[in-house]
């Protein structure tokens, strides 16, 4: 006679009473709800007297600048996706989208792994992006009405802001050190 066949009555198999498989898929759907997604990413809006193609190109270029490889570009729809393959990664969308008035609202937000990038992280690569406009066409780009708060906002000479969150100022490709060296 083997251990199993000793409980009374059972034989082998032993027997799960109803009310345990109910604890056991109640405790399942709990944690389920656990798994979800993050919340979208919070954007950085500037309003900019350039047209949306002009936008999107200098953004390109800026981003291509910093070590981003670009994963889709479309400039009819003015949206530009991004990736900087460091660890834990940075994902980053630009959308230039044309005001009435001749202007083009610049959104850009992000990702650091999974994670929602803050908007004021975002304050250096859109000034960066706002000075090459700038120097650009200086007589025709003017810097309309910053729709956030403005870029300077919180910042000191450390490269953090006032909370110590850090900026994004992802290595550039002629300083990038290769895998945690």
């Amino acid at each position: 006679m083997s251990l199993d066949q000793g409980v009374k009555g059972h034989g082998s198999r032993r027997y799960v009473a109803p009310w345990w498989r109910l604890i056991a898929i109640l405790v399942m759907a709990a944690f389920a709800g656990c798994a979800s997604y993050p919340d979208p990413p919070e954007a950085r809006d500037v309003v900019v007297a350039a047209s949306p193609r002009q936008v999107l190109v200098e953004g390109l270029a800026v981003l291509i600048e910093r070590g981003f490889v670009i994963r889709h570009a479309d400039l009819d729809l003015g949206r530009l996706d991004a990736m900087l393959a460091t660890w834990p990664g940075y994902r980053l969308r630009l959308d230039a989208l044309a005001n009435g008035e001749g202007a083009t609202r610049l959104s850009v937000s992000g990702y650091r792994g999974r994670q929602p990038l803050a908007p004021e992280s975002l304050d250096a690569l859109l000034a960066e992006l706002l000075a090459k406009l700038q120097a650009r066409r200086p007589a025709d780009i003017q810097f309309l009405l910053p729709l956030a708060m403005p870029l300077t906002s919180g910042l000191d000479p450390s490269g953090t802001d006032t909370r110590g969150v850090p900026l994004l100022d992802g290595p550039r490709p002629e300083t990038a050190s290769s895998f945690g060296g």
